[in-house]
């Protein structure tokens, strides 16, 4: 290291704060793209998804209890109302179907809902049965409508409602993989800002002790002749000599002062020699 110039030297310490505040910013950067990465894929993703299930889910619970109510009526007027209240919740439900679909994103969730499509219209087709032997139930008991709710629809409803629950499990296990993500991603980072910082001040600490020692070492070694020459010591020894450096360039000129002091006495003495 003393061999270069207090220039390369300065510039080396700067550049080397500079790369290492670059690579603090990249890293940042880095770690604070994959953090809203995570962030995005819950907020925009899994989140709404269980939300739209959860409410396609809801609908398809007051359309069994608004089946069940058409059966229980005893009049044509409250099966007429009742047969009104389904059809308004089928078309809730649709709604939700186009909400929810957009969402789906993986082959596993695309099954898990082709399932369910399959067993909803299914159930759909039962609640059209359930429907008509109940309109043929005014003035007396439904047992028909109520056998056929029970053994079919409600059978049919159990079965697609497992496609929930598994759809649900699927989405909620997709946040909890991408919080635990974003989770891991945030303490990595801390922890090699923290690493870096530490390497970065220890070797900042290291370059500035190596860096003080060897400018002023090189100050010292001009300085120290420079001191005996002037008390007229002219056997200083004068190091650093030819050396590419700023301190180099000063032993260079302090040794051509040396040498024309070491003249100068020599032609003194010879003129105080022919003057005796």
């Amino acid at each position: 290291m003393s061999k270069l110039s207090i220039r390369t030297k300065i510039i080396s310490v700067i550049a080397f704060l500079l790369l290492t505040m670059s690579g603090l910013g990249v890293l940042a950067v880095t770690s604070m793209q994959s953090i809203n990465a995570n962030t995005v894929d819950i907020a925009n993703n899994w989140l709404p998804s269980v939300r739209a299930i959860g409410e396609l889910r809801a609908d398809i619970n007051l359309l069994r209890i608004a089946l069940r109510a058409h059966v229980m009526a005893e009049t044509t007027e409250a099966k007429q109302a009742g047969e009104k209240r389904v059809n308004g919740i089928l078309e809730a439900i649709n709604k939700d179907r186009k909400t929810y679909e957009p969402m789906i994103n993986s082959a596993e969730e695309r099954a898990i809902y082709n399932s369910w499509v399959q067993a909803w219209e299914k159930y759909v087709v039962a609640v059209r049965q359930v429907m008509d032997e109940s309109n043929k139930s005014v003035g007396r008991l439904p047992r028909e409508a109520t056998e056929l709710l029970e053994k079919s629809a409600a059978a049919i409803a159990r079965d697609a409602d497992k496609y929930f629950i598994q759809d649900i499990a699927f989405n909620n296990k997709g946040a909890d993989n991408a919080t635990r993500q974003a989770s891991e991603s945030f303490s990595r980072a801390i922890w090699l800002v923290v690493s870096i910082i530490a390497a970065a001040v220890v070797a900042g600490v290291a370059v500035g002790f190596f860096l003080v020692r060897s400018v002023s070492q090189g100050i010292a070694s001009i300085i120290k002749p420079m001191q005996q020459l002037a008390k007229g010591d002219l056997s200083a020894e004068i190091t650093q000599r030819g050396a590419r450096t700023e301190i180099g360039a000063m032993a260079d000129t302090l040794q051509v002062f040396k040498e024309a002091l070491i003249a100068k006495k020599e032609a003194d003495e010879l003129a105080a020699h022919d003057a005796e």
